[in-house]
């Protein structure tokens, strides 16, 4: 059904923005609190869909209609409260860094381009990370490249927040997963590791660590390296990652645009593989706007 030449149009149905948010309660409020803070409101309910929205605005209805009163901006808090928990600043803004770390890295190295970053919070926070890699043929500095894109976010946590958490891990779609995998690729189907034989990668890594001797010991130190490379790199554009955080939590996303102009100004150059050669110039990665 949607594969070249049948339905050649697409529309993908984003979560309305933290901007966005203010209209769309003004809609379903109608004529009630004209003179509200929506953007406050708005900032608060981030993440929220169209619906959640409806169905905060009924909620705070009904409270008001049970008490014999106009309907007030604090039964529209009281409503997004029991809708939700409460999710701590620091947690948002450690989730923003890691965000915008991996967006950041992917330019500065020339892995990727970003398109977009957004924050989610609803009864968590998760962040989204749109790249479009480049093409690449699959070198050393290539899949370094890619690896200490990965592990961006987990650098980004313990140089700029000062702990780590376990969110780049997890299950196997994980950022850390990926980069584990990407390691072993390298080193059995990539024909990067010490022999010229191949090897599917394809099984569980536990498996092709106990099958191939040595490989877990490589794979941990193709992962050091990307990781001290990942961590230098965010010493190094500190201040560009906390733009783009602080960005992503004042609006809940940041778009391609915003992105390219951000990092046109705040890091011009490129990295070109950290540490691994290649001197890929990104300069004309980006698409004419």
């Amino acid at each position: 059904m949607v594969r070249p030449g049948r339905l050649g149009l697409r529309i993908d149905m984003q979560h309305p923005t933290t901007a966005d948010l203010p209209d769309v309660l003004r809609y379903h409020l109608r004529n009630d609190l004209p003179d509200a803070d929506l953007i406050t409101i708005a900032r608060a309910a981030s993440g929220a869909t169209m619906a959640d929205i409806k169905g905060l605005v009924q909620r705070a209805r009904q409270t008001a209609r049970a008490n014999g009163r106009d309907l007030a901006v604090s039964d529209l808090m009281t409503a997004l409260r029991d809708q939700r928990p409460p999710v701590p600043q620091a947690l948002r803004a450690r989730v923003a860094v890691a965000c915008a770390a991996k967006a950041v890295t992917a330019q500065i190295t020339g892995y990727a381009r970003p398109d977009r970053i957004s924050l989610t919070v609803a009864r968590e926070v998760t962040a989204q990370v749109v790249l479009t890699p480049l093409p690449d043929a699959r070198t050393r500095a290539d899949i370094q490249r890619e690896m200490i894109t990965l592990l961006a976010g987990r650098a980004a946590e313990e140089v700029i927040v000062g702990s780590v958490s376990g969110r780049s891990g997890g299950d196997a779609a994980s950022d850390l997963a990926r980069a584990t995998r990407l390691a072993i690729a390298a080193e059995l189907s990539f024909g990067h590791g010490t022999g010229l034989i191949w090897c599917s990668a394809d099984a569980e890594p536990a498996t092709l660590f106990a099958r191939h001797r040595g490989l877990r010991d490589r794979t941990a130190r193709r992962l050091d390296a990307a990781y001290a490379r990942a961590c230098d790199l965010v010493r190094t554009h500190h201040t560009l990652i906390a733009v783009l955080a602080s960005d992503l939590l004042v609006d809940g996303i940041v778009e391609s645009e915003a992105l390219r102009d951000v990092m046109e100004v705040a890091a011009p150059e490129s990295d070109g593989g950290g540490g691994g050669g290649g001197g890929d110039d990104t300069a004309g990665f980006w698409p004419r706007m």
